[in-house]
This record gives structure tokens, sequence and C-alpha cells, in this order.
């Protein structure tokens, strides 16, 4: 009874945690899977933003605002809890990156499924390399690193306490959103390469024995290099995921700053 009360007294503030909960939620990984039921999200959302209300009783929050800006301050709270959560997938989304760029190389981009993570077509390679990174994800505790930056923002952000930040476009949407492309580089550089050098023997051996014909054989070839390739370097893919997401922890943090600092 003494928890409705206090939430009772403080609806404006219970609303604005909820709402930037829910932004985490709805776009963070794991957390904003297509796969995780939304009743069950709504729950969670539901049971941190009661957790966390009574925490904030003295943070900054405007006295006497109206409808309008009670709207305003939701719709902010609601990006922050966005932003951490997109900040979060960067990472999966460079890995897909990288498995499109193999696909690619390989001549399987035709072959492609349906991710039940974010609903979209994504390549046979993309997939796989996706699910091997929710799977290191998970055993590094990801989940509880988007928690633990969602909890760090209340500290550095304060309920509407938002402003708007210079460094965000510069850290997020140049810095950041980079990444995706050195990420996926680098993730599909060992097969790439494999298969760059597959290329130039075929290339070679067709010049040397003309009567061979490279186009029959090349293809078949060239996918088996390519899969013999990844299999080769899954321990070091995995072990490069892993600080990956030792890397997007600390991009949380910086943009937790960024933002705080506007």
């Amino acid at each position: 009874m003494e928890l409705v009360a206090l939430l009772t007294g403080n609806l404006e503030r219970f609303l604005l945690v909820l709402f930037r909960v829910s932004g985490i939620m709805a776009s963070a990984p794991f957390w904003g899977s297509s796969v995780m039921i939304p009743q069950v999200r709504i729950a969670l959302a539901l049971v941190l933003a009661v957790v966390v209300t009574p925490l904030l009783h003295g943070t900054y929050l405007p006295a006497g605002g109206t409808g309008t800006s009670l709207l305003l301050s939701i719709f902010l709270e609601l990006a922050v809890g966005l932003l951490i959560g997109f900040v979060g997938t960067l990472v999966f989304v460079g890995v897909q990156f990288a498995g499109h760029l193999v696909g690619t190389d390989l001549g399987i981009t035709l072959a492609s499924v349906i991710d039940p993570i974010s609903n979209e077509q994504s390549s046979v390679v993309g997939q796989f390399y996706f699910l091997l990174a929710m799977f290191v994800f998970l055993a590094m505790e990801g989940p509880y690193l988007i928690l633990s930056a969602l909890f760090s923002s209340f500290a550095a952000i304060p309920c509407a306490g938002l402003g708007y930040p210079e460094r965000l476009v510069q850290e997020v949407g140049i810095k950041m959103c980079a990444q995706i492309f050195v990420t996926g580089l680098q993730l599909a550089a060992p097969v790439m390469v494999a298969l760059f050098l597959t290329t130039v023997a075929l290339g070679l051996l067709g010049r040397a024995v003309p009567e061979t014909n490279i186009f029959s054989v090349g293809f078949s070839v060239r996918i088996g290099v390519g899969f013999v390739m990844m299999v080769a370097s899954l321990p070091l893919v995995v072990a490069f995921m892993r600080y990956l997401f030792l890397l997007m922890n600390g991009n949380l943090q910086i943009l937790i700053r960024a933002v705080s600092h506007g």
C-alpha cells in the first residue's frame, strides 16, 4: 500500500520512468526482440518502472507543468530509451552487414530467410552470424549491460531533464553508426580474403591450363573455401564479438554522457 501511495503521489515521474524503460524494451537487443511476447515486455517495463520510481524521489522534475510540457517530457524520455536501445543494436547491425558481405561474395544472397528477431529478410550467412552474436551477447550478460545503462541514465539524465545535446549527432549519428561498416568489414575480412586469393588462384589456373572450364568448377570451389574459412575463423569471430560487446558497453556510457552534457 505504501508503494501504491508513493507511485500515486509521483504519477508524472512514474510515467516518465515508464516511457524511458518502454523505449529500451522496444529497441534494445533481446528485450526488443519480436520473439519476446509483447505482454512480457509490457509487464517487464511496468515492473522496472515501479522499482525505479521510488529510488528517484529526489530527482529533478519540473513542478506545475502543463499538459503540453508533460507530453514533451514523455516524448523526450521515450527518445532517451530508444537511443540507448539503438546503440545496443548497432553491433548486431554490423554483424548482419558482415554476413551480407560474405553471402554476396559467396554468391548465395538469393538464399534468404526471415529474421525472427527483426521480422526482416536476411541472408543465410547474416542470420548465422546474427544468432552467433546473440549467443555471445547472452553469454556475456548483455541484457544486464543494457539494464545497467538504463539505471546509469537516470543518474546522469534526470526525469524531464533532457536537453538538446550538441554532441549527440556527432557521437551517435557519425561515430557509432560508422562503426557498423568497420565491424562488418572486420568480421567478413577472413572469408573475403580467402575468397579473393581463391579467385586469383583460379584465374592463374585458367591461364595456365586453358582447357580447364574454370566457370564450371569455380563456383563450387569458392563456396567450399568460403564455408571452410567460416568454420576455421569461428574462434576468432567469437573473440571479436566479445570485444564488440565490451565496446558497446563503452558506447552506451558515451551516449549517456553526450546526452547529459548537451
